[in-house]
């Protein structure tokens, strides 16, 4: 016998295992963790890309915008024989809508240069523009845009003016960033600004001036205490800072403005507390849960590893009767015999009994007991997993389908059969492109190319579900090929489908509060806007007429004023009603003012245009309007300019039908006038 200190071999095992188990786990746990902050730094990184695209869109756009009105001006019809003569008829069209154009379109400035590149006049905020641009664009006949960062950085577009072929000046148009920041912001919901490199500022750590930036307080609170400590170059990668116990990504571009010397850059700042947060919570727990299973293992395994060995302890003790087969002495100094558990190691006693050819054959059947253990375990496993998959298909929200290469249904969940109020038996079987309505020729086509192997990648697309229900569900669908290992496997496709009818629903009802008057259901200002400029085009296009009526109510300030607010309400309402009635089908009718109304007629003849005016008129004069115990008559002034006979511009014809209300007004109430013609 071996004489030292005795160590048992199954404390020995147990420290082995641990040792092994806390390595493994302490090694995956940080491939785990540098795994999820790629995945996180990766997703952040497609987020900032996104951020960007977003922003040079919207520049593009706001630089869109300034040209398309600068063409609009410069394209006003009027004599252009003489420079001079041509030039004052454009000043006295600014000076007279300046202050409207300005509110409407977010005007900062404008500028008119004769042909010699001289500034003639401005309005709006004095820009010192580059005379080089005015030359280039009287030299190109090209407009040009232009970022200039004053105290604050303005977007600037020049455009000719042309006249026969021929340059007779350029038109310049100014805005700011602002509504350009803000619209970054509802956007993305994240902070955008702007800022240009300050001389006055060389020596600073961060020799830069912000121009414009949302959420200012905080933001620049924030700017200054990162500056003080770290510089912030603006063309170094996207950072992440931590301020105030929040944590914020902070990214920097130019705006790829093409002409300017010393280009501004945006700033975004984007808060990432929540992810952050999220990453280290869900970090903490997977390390908490391995730390918790780690200990847990490890104390069964002990246990399991202190039963085992006395059960070896027993066995080596036991293996003469076993050798001679004396199978009951053996199981009786199996569960009587403890004295052996002293004083020795158990591969000791191993070793004494190795000769022994019933210690391979009790091994052997150990070991098959084992693996018979480990294989009913493992498939019981298997079935739990499978029957824990199958209950989260049921309970998704979402309706998932399995699909063969000719479209025939092979599975559906339950989200599914409740959409389409079936039994599960009618639609495993069916065709697929039965619930799919004929007129989605893309999504139909797009299915057939997936099934034949022709497009591998995901189809994405939404479109209606065919069920018996009255009402109409809007899907939003995502189509996959199931890949498999076998090739010789038909193919599968995996349709997952969620119902968007609800959101659709809010957005249609966004789109109508965004583009009609909430308290008669007419079209409003910005809605008749687009529809004037779209009937205006089409009219162009076509060679047709398009008369634009312009309406005031003539006594409705005698019944606000007198009755309140409540009674105003309630005429406005009587009388968009009755217009309604009056109009035709292809007419536009918009409240754009407490009580001015336009009414846009398309195709419309002289005749036409004066018996609509004249049943206006009678049927507001046959309204029984009563309020406060006091009876009133109702009657409006109309004014009526007709496209193109007087005005081929929009905002000439809307001020000449203007022009024609007053005039009416002023011969009496109940009168319609047009342009230019006696009432």
């Amino acid at each position: 016998m071996k004489t030292g200190v005795f160590f048992s071999l199954k404390w020995k095992i147990a420290v082995l295992i641990a040792s092994v188990f806390l390595l493994s786990y302490s090694f995956f746990s940080y491939l785990f963790y540098l795994d999820a902050n790629d995945d996180f730094l990766r997703s952040r990184q497609n987020i900032q890309k996104q951020y960007k695209k977003i922003a040079s869109a919207l520049t593009k756009d706001s630089f869109s915008v300034l040209e398309q009105f600068a063409e609009v001006l410069s394209a006003v019809e009027i004599s252009k024989q003489v420079d001079s003569q041509y030039i004052a008829e454009v000043n006295s069209v600014l000076d007279k809508n300046w202050q409207q154009w300005q509110f409407i379109w977010g005007l900062e400035n404008a500028v008119f240069f004769n042909k010699k590149a001289e500034p003639l006049k401005q309005w709006g905020v004095e820009l010192d523009s580059s005379l080089l641009l005015v030359k280039q664009v009287l030299t190109t006949e090209l407009p040009v845009y232009q970022t200039i960062c004053l105290d604050t950085c303005f977007q600037f577009v020049v455009i000719p003016v042309m006249d026969q072929s021929k340059v007779i000046g350029a038109f310049g148009i100014s805005r700011s960033f602002a509504d350009l920041v803000i619209e970054y912001k509802m956007a993305t919901g994240s902070d955008l600004g702007l800022f240009v490199k300050d001389e006055a500022l060389q020596a600073n750590r961060w020799p830069y001036k912000i121009s414009v930036l949302t959420n200012a307080e905080y933001n620049l609170a924030l700017l200054s205490s990162i500056t003080q400590e770290n510089s912030l170059d603006p063309f170094s990668e996207t950072r992440v800072v931590s301020y105030k116990k929040r944590f914020l990504e902070i990214s920097t571009f130019p705006v790829h403005s093409s002409v300017e010397d010393n280009p501004p850059f945006f700033i975004s700042i984007d808060e990432i507390t929540a992810e952050k947060n999220a990453v280290f919570t869900n970090l903490k727990t997977i390390w908490l849960y391995g730390i918790l299973s780690f200990l847990f293992s490890l104390a069964l395994l002990t246990l399991t590893l202190f039963f085992s060995f006395r059960r070896v302890d027993k066995f080596t003790t036991a293996l003469p009767l076993l050798a001679e087969k004396k199978y009951r002495e053996f199981r009786t100094e199996l569960k009587y015999n403890t004295d052996a558990m002293l004083g020795y190691d158990e591969l000791d006693l191993l070793n004494f009994t190795a000769l022994e050819l019933t210690d391979q054959l009790e091994g052997l059947e150990q070991e098959v007991k084992q693996n018979i253990f480990q294989l009913v375990e493992q498939g019981e496993n298997l079935r739990n997993e499978r029957n824990f998959i199958q209950q989260l298909i049921n309970v998704a929200p979402i309706l998932i389908f399995t699909q063969d290469d000719n479209g025939s249904i092979l599975s559906i969940n339950q989200a599914g059969i409740s959409e389409l109020e079936r039994e599960r038996s009618l639609i495993l079987g069916d065709i697929f492109d039965n619930f799919i309505p004929e007129t989605e020729v893309k999504h139909l086509s797009q299915l057939k190319q997936l099934r034949a192997g022709k497009v591998l990648n995901n189809i994405k697309i939404d479109g209606v579900l065919i069920t018996p229900s009255i009402e109409e569900h809007t899907v939003s669908w995502i189509h996959s090929i199931v890949k498999s290992d076998n090739d010789n496997k038909p193919l599968v496709i995996l349709s997952l489908a969620v119902d968007i009818s609800e959101r659709k629903k809010i957005e249609n009802q966004m789109v109508q509060i965004a583009t009609h008057d909430q308290l008669t259901g007419l079209s409003n200002r910005h809605d008749f806007q687009i529809e004037y400029s779209r009937a205006i085009a089409t009219a162009k296009r076509y060679g047709s007429e398009l008369a634009l009526f312009y309406l005031d109510l003539d006594n409705f300030k005698i019944v606000n004023d007198t009755q309140g607010h409540e009674a105003g309400d309630k005429l406005l309402k009587w009388v968009a009603k009755t217009l309604l009635g009056v109009i035709r089908e292809t007419d536009i009718l918009s409240r754009i003012g407490g009580d001015e109304f336009t009414l846009i007629m398309p195709n419309s003849d002289l005749q036409g245009i004066m018996n609509v005016a004249i049943k206006i008129n009678e049927n507001l004069k046959a309204l029984d309007f009563s309020a406060g115990g006091q009876h009133f008559k109702i009657s409006c002034s109309i004014g009526i300019a007709i496209y193109p006979k007087h005005g081929g511009d929009e905002q000439i014809l809307l001020s000449n039908a203007d022009s024609a209300m007053y005039q009416a007004k002023k011969l009496g109430k109940g009168r319609y006038c047009i342009f230019g013609q006696k009432v």
